[in-house]
């Protein structure tokens, strides 16, 4: 306790005694600023700490608590609030800490969980779209968190297996929207709910059609359900299809499924977004040539196709999730096969960028990503140990796990900027989810 009071006076010293004097509510003539030292100074001296925390142990909850009252009263920008993130990371990890997740069961029926999808409601809520083999069939499942509560419901109640590749969406207005596989038809599904009742439609009938499945919606006027998936068209072809307005008789139908890309086999694990001007782009992985590829559709229809990353003789592209920024590049997390390494590659405006983001010998069998308010790469993977993750924040990647015994993890931002994780629990054959507490350590 008394290493943790000198800590607090240390940063009450650099702050100023300005900052919590007490005095006139009127400033005195002249508008004098207050005497202030910088942020900088904080965090250079709350990064002065890490010599000397092996020599005394601090109770960090509090720690934790008291320096980022006092920082974050002083964190006026989103990079100041990122860089103080920073530097408690690295004082928690001095201290043998990690960032204290805050983990619930949501499914546990039993052999649930599979491929889980995770969205995020317009009331802010968490929302997950997933496979449940504990039924006579496989079950295309939903679970949304209301007042603390997971309440779960059947998607698609026919006695086909459905529900893998599922990948979810929320409409504008809060409809949610779900793409998925059923196993059984070996067919592109699309699911939605109108009220309190969902619908289930065939997009595609082709045989072994729809693995793969990804869904975005466009935002704006025209803006209107579209799937990228995996066909075995043509040996193995990625596909794209949009939902359309029909004038006479008024209707929503499914337009005809269009070819992206058919050279060899190509598709699985794509990965579908729309840039600013409302066009799709989709990422995804050439087996044939063990390539990870992308794919854009111009204004004029059509769709130009180019490698981002060859591997120089490795196999890439194998579990690639793609994001947009605000300013149109595209981002694009993916495994190194040969290698067993998780890269990234982001769009500059001229050409890709292609960075490392885990050492060898760590791989995954299904990665999510999220941008957060600036832009940066939120990251998490499973190695059928916890789910690992990796945000980028001030330059810098701070780095983590939670759970145990995972796969198929997801990952999103809540409103307030905290990331959220879902995955299925091998162990309990359940689904589980976490979000991270404030900025806290235990």
């Amino acid at each position: 306790m008394k290493n943790n009071l000198c800590f607090t006076i240390l940063i009450g010293t650099l702050i100023g005694e300005s900052s919590f004097a007490q005095g006139p509510l009127d400033p005195p003539p002249g508008n004098p600023q207050p005497e202030m030292r910088s942020l900088q100074d904080l965090w250079d001296s709350i990064e002065s700490l890490h010599a000397e925390t092996s020599d005394f142990q601090l109770d960090t909850q509090e720690l934790a608590a008291t320096s980022l009252q006092i920082l974050q009263s002083n964190s006026a920008t989103l990079e100041s609030a990122e860089r103080t993130r920073v530097v408690l990371q690295r004082l928690a990890e001095d201290l043998g800490r990690s960032p204290d997740w805050v983990e619930t069961p949501v499914d546990t029926s039993g052999n649930t969980g599979l491929q889980p999808s995770l969205v995020i409601q317009d009331n802010g809520a968490p929302a997950i779209a997933y496979r449940n083999l504990g039924g006579a069939s496989d079950e295309l499942t939903w679970a949304s968190l209301a007042q603390g509560v997971w309440d779960t419901e059947i998607v698609d109640p026919s006695s086909d297996d459905t529900g893998q590749y599922a990948s979810a969406g929320i409409a504008p207005g809060g409809t949610p929207m779900i793409a998925y596989y059923n196993e059984t038809d070996t067919s592109l599904m699309f699911a939605e709910r109108d009220g309190g009742t969902w619908t289930t439609e065939t997009v595609d009938p082709f045989l072994d059609s729809g693995k793969h499945a990804s869904f975005a919606y466009a935002s704006g006027l025209f803006g209107r359900p579209s799937i990228a998936y995996y066909s075995s068209r043509t040996g193995g072809s990625l596909m794209y299809v949009r939902r359309l307005i029909q004038i006479s008789p008024p209707a929503e139908i499914w337009g005809a499924p269009e070819t992206v890309d058919s050279s060899g086999d190509v598709g699985t694990f794509a990965s579908l977004q729309f840039r600013n001007d409302r066009t799709p782009a989709i990422a995804y992985f050439d087996a044939t040539n063990g390539d990870l590829k992308y794919a854009e559709k111009d204004s004029g229809g059509t769709w130009n196709i180019s490698t981002v990353d060859d591997g120089n003789g490795n196999v890439v592209g194998e579990n690639c999730a793609m994001r947009i920024r605000s300013n149109g590049n595209p981002v694009i997390v993916y495994q190194d096969s040969t290698a067993a390494r998780i890269k990234l590659a982001e769009w500059n405006g001229a050409s890709w960028k292609i960075s490392n983001i885990t050492e060898p010998a760590i791989s995954g069998d299904q990665f999510g990503l999220a941008l957060n308010a600036r832009d940066e790469p939120l990251i998490c993977w499973s190695t059928l140990g916890a789910v690992g993750y990796a945000e980028r924040l001030s330059g810098e990647w701070l780095r983590g796990n939670v759970g145990s015994n995972t796969r198929t993890p997801d990952i999103a931002f809540l409103p307030d900027g905290r990331p959220a994780v879902v995955w299925y629990a091998a162990t309990t054959d359940s689904l589980s989810y976490a979000e991270l507490r404030s900025f806290s350590f235990r």
